[in-house]
Protein backbone atom coordinates (compact mmCIF):
# COMPACT_ATOMS: atom_id res chain seq x y z
CA UNK A 1 0.00 0.00 0.00
CA UNK A 2 1.22 3.48 -0.79
CA UNK A 3 0.27 6.49 1.31
CA UNK A 4 0.26 9.67 -0.73
CA UNK A 5 0.89 12.99 0.97
CA UNK A 6 -1.91 15.56 0.56
CA UNK A 7 -4.36 12.88 -0.63
CA UNK A 8 -8.05 13.62 0.09
CA UNK A 9 -9.49 12.51 3.40
CA UNK A 10 -11.77 9.48 3.40
CA UNK A 11 -14.75 11.81 3.97
CA UNK A 12 -13.89 13.73 0.78
CA UNK A 13 -13.50 10.75 -1.54
CA UNK A 14 -17.17 10.47 -2.56
CA UNK A 15 -17.29 14.13 -3.58
CA UNK A 16 -13.98 13.89 -5.45
CA UNK A 17 -15.15 10.79 -7.33
CA UNK A 18 -18.42 12.51 -8.25
CA UNK A 19 -16.42 15.42 -9.66
CA UNK A 20 -14.29 13.06 -11.73
CA UNK A 21 -17.18 11.09 -13.24
CA UNK A 22 -19.59 14.03 -13.58
CA UNK A 23 -19.24 14.17 -17.36
CA UNK A 24 -19.07 10.39 -17.79
CA UNK A 25 -22.49 9.46 -16.41
CA UNK A 26 -25.88 11.12 -16.82
CA UNK A 27 -26.87 13.19 -13.79
CA UNK A 28 -29.86 10.99 -13.01
CA UNK A 29 -27.67 7.90 -12.81
CA UNK A 30 -24.60 9.37 -11.14
CA UNK A 31 -25.11 7.58 -7.80
CA UNK A 32 -25.81 4.19 -9.39
CA UNK A 33 -22.89 4.61 -11.80
CA UNK A 34 -20.54 5.45 -8.94
CA UNK A 35 -21.79 2.52 -6.84
CA UNK A 36 -21.10 0.06 -9.65
CA UNK A 37 -17.71 1.61 -10.38
CA UNK A 38 -16.70 1.49 -6.70
CA UNK A 39 -17.89 -2.11 -6.40
CA UNK A 40 -15.83 -3.14 -9.41
CA UNK A 41 -12.81 -1.22 -8.15
CA UNK A 42 -12.90 -2.77 -4.67
CA UNK A 43 -13.24 -6.29 -6.12
CA UNK A 44 -10.43 -5.56 -8.57
CA UNK A 45 -8.11 -4.24 -5.84
CA UNK A 46 -8.71 -7.31 -3.67
CA UNK A 47 -8.03 -9.57 -6.66
CA UNK A 48 -4.84 -7.65 -7.42
CA UNK A 49 -3.62 -7.88 -3.82
CA UNK A 50 -4.21 -11.64 -3.76
CA UNK A 51 -2.82 -12.42 -7.24
CA UNK A 52 0.09 -10.07 -7.78
CA UNK A 53 0.55 -7.25 -5.25
CA UNK A 54 3.62 -5.93 -7.07
CA UNK A 55 1.84 -5.28 -10.38
CA UNK A 56 -0.45 -2.33 -10.97
CA UNK A 57 -3.99 -1.96 -12.24
CA UNK A 58 -3.60 -0.24 -15.58
CA UNK A 59 -5.56 2.79 -16.70
CA UNK A 60 -6.50 0.90 -19.89
CA UNK A 61 -8.40 -1.65 -17.79
CA UNK A 62 -10.14 1.09 -15.80
CA UNK A 63 -11.03 3.04 -18.95
CA UNK A 64 -12.44 -0.11 -20.59
CA UNK A 65 -14.63 -0.82 -17.56
CA UNK A 66 -15.89 2.78 -17.43
CA UNK A 67 -16.71 2.61 -21.15
CA UNK A 68 -18.70 -0.61 -20.66
CA UNK A 69 -20.43 0.82 -17.61
CA UNK A 70 -21.35 4.04 -19.44
CA UNK A 71 -22.83 1.97 -22.30
CA UNK A 72 -24.98 0.05 -19.82
CA UNK A 73 -26.52 3.34 -18.64
CA UNK A 74 -27.58 4.65 -22.04
CA UNK A 75 -31.27 5.51 -22.41
CA UNK A 76 -32.02 2.38 -24.44
CA UNK A 77 -30.17 0.05 -22.06
CA UNK A 78 -31.36 -1.65 -18.90
CA UNK A 79 -28.56 -1.86 -16.30
CA UNK A 80 -28.57 -5.23 -14.58
CA UNK A 81 -27.08 -5.71 -11.12
CA UNK A 82 -24.93 -8.80 -10.66
CA UNK A 83 -27.31 -10.30 -8.10
CA UNK A 84 -30.12 -10.34 -10.68
CA UNK A 85 -28.09 -12.49 -13.07
CA UNK A 86 -28.51 -15.45 -10.70
CA UNK A 87 -32.21 -14.80 -9.97
CA UNK A 88 -34.61 -17.73 -10.19
CA UNK A 89 -38.30 -16.95 -10.60
CA UNK A 90 -40.31 -19.11 -8.19
CA UNK A 91 -43.52 -20.78 -9.36
CA UNK A 92 -45.83 -18.76 -7.05
CA UNK A 93 -44.55 -15.43 -8.36
CA UNK A 94 -44.63 -16.71 -11.92
CA UNK A 95 -48.27 -17.78 -11.61
CA UNK A 96 -49.21 -14.40 -10.09
CA UNK A 97 -47.90 -12.62 -13.17
CA UNK A 98 -48.79 -15.03 -15.97
CA UNK A 99 -49.20 -13.21 -19.24
CA UNK A 100 -47.24 -10.10 -18.26
CA UNK A 101 -44.69 -8.96 -20.81
CA UNK A 102 -41.85 -8.92 -18.28
CA UNK A 103 -42.44 -12.50 -17.12
CA UNK A 104 -42.87 -13.72 -20.70
CA UNK A 105 -39.55 -12.18 -21.68
CA UNK A 106 -37.91 -13.55 -18.55
CA UNK A 107 -38.93 -17.14 -19.25
CA UNK A 108 -38.90 -16.99 -23.05
CA UNK A 109 -38.12 -19.17 -24.94
CA UNK A 110 -37.90 -21.95 -22.33
CA UNK A 111 -41.49 -22.07 -21.08
CA UNK A 112 -43.35 -19.54 -23.17
CA UNK A 113 -46.11 -21.84 -24.40
CA UNK A 114 -46.91 -23.08 -20.88
CA UNK A 115 -47.63 -19.58 -19.54
CA UNK A 116 -49.84 -17.93 -22.17
CA UNK A 117 -47.19 -15.62 -23.57
CA UNK A 118 -48.80 -15.81 -27.01
CA UNK A 119 -46.02 -14.86 -29.38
Amino acid sequence: MTVIDAAPLIDDIDGKLRQEIYLVAEKGFLTQFLERLEGWWFRRVVQQLMDSPIDRIGSVELDAYIDDLRDSFKKDALPIDDDLLDFDLDETTLQAHVGSTFVCRLIWPKQEAAYSCGR
